[in-house]
């Protein structure tokens, strides 16, 4: 049993570990889409937390949330700016 818990915990870890693994290239693009702004929401924003709805905060307040949250998710700049503005064009 104990086995089969370490096994299971290997491969959720294994799984985390692919889905929030983000490429320099796609890290680094100028002119990211809202759906990269989609995807890098989703998977640096849901390690830590549940997502929350877009319209939860006003098109004034994501910016400044996802500028607070840059130094916990370790994102780049252009990172939260593609997710910031992918955030404000959902709450508009």
């Amino acid at each position: 049993m104990k086995t089969i818990k370490v096994l299971l915990g290997m491969a959720a870890l294994s799984l985390v570990a692919a889905c929030a693994s983000v490429t320099v290239q796609e890290r680094d693009m100028p002119g990211m889409t809202a759906d990269s702004g989609a995807r890098l929401w989703s998977m640096t924003c849901a390690h830590c937390h549940n997502l929350r709805s877009a319209s939860e905060f006003s098109a004034q307040q994501w910016p400044i949330i996802v500028n607070h949250m840059r130094t916990h998710a370790d994102l780049s700049k252009s990172e939260a700016e593609t997710i910031a503005a992918y955030l404000v064009s959902l709450s508009e």
